[in-house]
């Protein structure tokens, strides 16, 4: 047999005749020859007759398990790439071996579908055939050259404003019919507005001033001149990684696509509503001082130092793991923003990964972006079918690779945003609350700061003798909510906690500043709602208690003890 045979021989070892069968029938299309074996007994003579360039190998059968058969193989000095069919997931002690001592490429769990499995043997064979070439460098192998650019869409994180200081935009354009509509409605939702000319005034007042973010006013007839001012702002060393937005009079979609195209995060069109300035105000304070979103790259050493390279001008907190285990003992503890997965790697099937990721109610939501040498038809459905949300074919270009895993990203945590807020307040809900909070409090007890947390009850001032209990009306509760992350930083959080009260976690804030605030919010509810009073209670990591539960009964306890329109404050 020739070379060129043998490269295209398979040998099946399956106790399932019609297993065999199938497996063959899926191969033979695609130009193998298969050869099938139904015992460890009968594969040494199938490869004393047959030169083949692949041994898949089910886990059970008749004379001894799928995995001694491939240690004898290895003791016999064979070094014929291995696809193991596992009936369910294995400790992970036999992954490592299999993968380590053994030097199985692949692992492939039942049942899996006719894509899945012609994937994993294309990807197999190919990784055979390049596995004497030389290693991908630390620039990069898994991805084309990438043009020089700037990425003013992702800003870096900087050290957060004094405590109670208003979000602040720097405004760069000169329309006195927008100036005056933004000025109007950034003064009803509180956000700081800075006037200047054009886009050199903006940088040199940027060099000495902090901004969260800077507005663009657009002329619809003419955009060029908004978009050149954006990027001479975002691209000089006072305006990089400053979020921009842009605010025009015309709404049209092509605008909007430009707008995100010149840098854009925000878009607002005339008539400008005080709630449209708050959310382009918070989006933007919160790309500049907010968490980075993390990015989990599965793949070996050097592919993973060469992705991350070119993946560092997105501002990503980027986490390289090694293998299928180091990413389910990370998400043990973490979710990421989104997984970028090598397929090609050996051992576990990344196939069978995301769809383990798909079944858990946790992550099944988590992007997953899978990379692959594998350009074939039935690679791309096997990765959709399994449930990735994007498939990209190595070498990807550096720039489409920014691109693409930037989008999921912003995606992703825009959609964990909407599903983390509560329809009735605008606040947060209370699971989203804990996860962020736990995150706040593990970074306090790691640089030793302190962190707030206030407890806000609503109540009804008066009730009539013949009843029994009362109720809170919504409305008091959403006013509540709005009131509070009104007058929040960014960073800050609040979150509904009940039917009738919010909770709110400050960062850097002791009992006596946030006494302050809570003096502050309670004196606007009595305004905006005379007929309800506030009752609130203050616990403060890590002075009172160290967790969530035990911080929420400590303000619990002083909030029962509070009078009306008083406050309990830790001491």
């Amino acid at each position: 047999m020739n070379d060129t045979a043998s490269a295209k021989t398979l040998l099946v070892v399956d106790a399932d005749g019609a297993s065999r069968s199938f497996l063959a029938g899926l191969l033979r299309p695609r130009g193998f020859t298969v050869v099938q074996a139904r015992t460890a007994a009968d594969t040494w003579v199938a490869l004393e007759r047959h030169p083949v360039a692949l041994v898949i190998i089910d886990t059970d059968l008749p004379d001894m398990k799928g995995a001694e058969l491939v240690s004898k193989l290895r003791q016999t000095g064979s070094s014929l790439p291995i696809i193991l069919l596992a009936a369910g997931w294995l400790d992970h002690g036999s992954y490592k071996k299999l993968t380590d001592e053994l030097s199985v490429q692949r692992v492939i769990h039942k049942p899996f579908s006719a894509y899945q499995f012609v994937m994993e043997v294309e990807g197999t064979l190919s990784s055979a055939a390049q596995a004497g070439a030389a290693p991908p460098s630390e620039e990069g192998g898994a991805t084309k050259p990438r043009r020089l650019r700037s990425d003013p869409s992702f800003p870096a994180v900087d050290v957060p404003l004094p405590y109670g200081a208003a979000v602040s935009l720097v405004v760069v354009g000169q329309d006195e019919g927008l100036e005056a509509s933004l000025r109007e409605a950034a003064a009803a939702a509180i956000v700081s507005l800075t006037m200047v000319k054009d886009g050199a005034e903006a940088a040199r007042r940027a060099e000495r001033d902090h901004y969260d973010g800077a507005l663009f006013l657009l002329d619809p007839v003419n955009p060029d001149v908004a978009f050149a001012e954006a990027t001479e702002l975002l691209c000089s060393d006072a305006g990089k990684g400053l979020p921009a937005g842009f605010v025009c009079t015309d709404d049209r979609v092509g605008l909007q696509v430009d707008a995100i195209h010149a840098g854009g995060v925000a878009y607002l069109a005339t008539p400008i509503k005080p709630r449209h300035v708050r959310q382009a105000a918070a989006t933007m304070a919160q790309l500049r001082r907010g968490r980075q979103a993390a990015v989990v790259i599965v793949a070996g050493d050097a592919e993973a130092a060469g992705l991350s390279g070119v993946l560092k001008p997105a501002q990503l907190r980027l986490e390289p793991l090694p293998d299928a285990h180091a990413l389910l003992d990370y998400l043990t503890h973490a979710t990421p923003d989104l997984i970028l997965y090598n397929v090609d790697l050996a051992g576990v099937s990344g196939l069978d990964v995301c769809k383990l990721l798909r079944a858990s109610p946790r992550w099944c939501a988590v992007p997953l972006v899978l990379l692959s040498s594998n350009s074939s038809a039935e690679a791309r459905i096997a990765a959709y079918d399994a449930g990735a949300d994007d498939f990209i074919v190595m070498p990807v270009d550096e720039d489409e690779l920014v691109v693409r895993v930037s989008a999921r990203v912003q995606r992703y945590r825009s959609a964990r945003e909407v599903a983390d807020k509560d329809p009735l307040t605008g606040v947060l809900r209370r699971h989203a609350f804990v996860d962020r909070a736990n995150a706040m409090i593990a970074a306090a007890a790691r640089s030793g700061r302190t962190v707030a947390f206030c407890i806000m009850s609503l109540e009804p001032r008066e009730r009539r003798a013949d009843e029994a209990g009362w109720s809170i009306d919504e409305s008091a509760l959403a006013q509540l909510g709005t009131l509070v992350a009104q007058r929040l930083r960014a960073y800050d959080l609040c979150a509904r906690w009940g039917d009738d009260a919010v909770i709110i976690a400050l960062t850097d804030v002791d009992g006596r500043t946030a006494d302050g605030l809570l003096d502050r919010l309670l004196g606007g509810l009595a305004e905006q709602a005379p007929a309800l009073s506030c009752r609130a209670g203050l616990a403060v990591f890590p002075d009172d208690e160290q967790t969530i539960p035990t911080l929420v009964r400590k303000a619990r306890s002083k909030l029962r003890r509070a009078g009306v329109f008083s406050k309990s404050v830790s001491k």
